[in-house]
């Protein structure tokens, strides 16, 4: 799902995955918060010489800095096991309604990066939307404020019982996303893997987009985190 949801998420010559278009674990080291989507190295890509050393280099650089890692799963995985303060239980599929109420804080509190938006991106809202499209209410804002087709404003209230994840928690994490000097925000496999798991996959890169942070330094572009072109232990 990914690899045919990328190109228009990011451009025609996106390949998820490669260190062009998603930071590798080790750029996680310099972030301040990790925000993790159904991905679990732990489970995953186990093993010694693997990603399972990378990201415990990680939890120790990000927290040891007072950072935060949330790892957002339906199951208690093994890369948050003994973790519980990590641990964001969700209800299985529900991701992009989780990410529409995440954003939707950011875009109500004008916490966005515009010039950002408004620079590189196509369709955030009306004034970048393509002349063909334009006076429809079809942009992402519009989805998000409730102005769109299905006139349902996204709110940490209207996301609660669709994923079990209490209004406020959904705003606090939107808080620490906003509030955030390098979020690291990836996902694993597994929200794409369902119904329509294209558009979860492009939901969950919406966030870095939003404010901006994305191509800098502790970020990432919501992709899965990039493997480094060797391991020392082949498959």
């Amino acid at each position: 799902m990914m690899s045919v949801a990328m190109p228009y998420m990011y451009g025609e010559e996106c390949t998820p995955y490669d260190s062009v278009y998603a930071s590798s674990a080790s750029e996680a080291e310099k972030s301040d918060l990790v925000l993790m989507f159904g991905n679990s190295p732990a489970d995953t890509r186990m093993g010694g010489a693997n990603a399972v050393w990378d990201f415990a280099k990680v939890r120790e650089s990000v927290t040891g800095r007072g950072g935060k890692i949330v790892n957002i799963d339906y199951r208690m995985n093994e890369t948050s096991s003994g973790h519980p303060d990590e641990w964001l239980p969700i209800r299985t599929g529900t991701d992009a309604a989780l990410v529409a109420a995440l954003a939707h804080e950011p875009i109500a509190n004008d916490q966005v990066d515009l010039d950002f938006l408004h620079t590189y991106c196509v369709g955030f809202d009306e004034e970048t939307m393509p002349e063909s499209a334009k006076g429809q209410n079809k942009s992402y804002k519009d989805y998000i404020m409730g102005t769109g087709y299905d006139m349902v404003e996204k709110t940490a209230e209207w996301a609660a019982p669709i994923t079990g994840i209490p209004a406020e928690r959904i705003k606090q994490l939107a808080a620490d996303i906003a509030a955030a000097e390098a979020p690291f925000i990836c996902q694993g496999w597994g929200p794409q893997r369902h119904t329509n798991g294209e558009d979860t996959s492009r939901a969950i890169c919406m966030l870095p987009v939003l404010i901006g942070k994305i191509g800098l330094p502790g970020t990432n572009t919501g992709q899965r985190e990039a493997e480094p072109p060797t391991y020392l232990v082949g498959s």
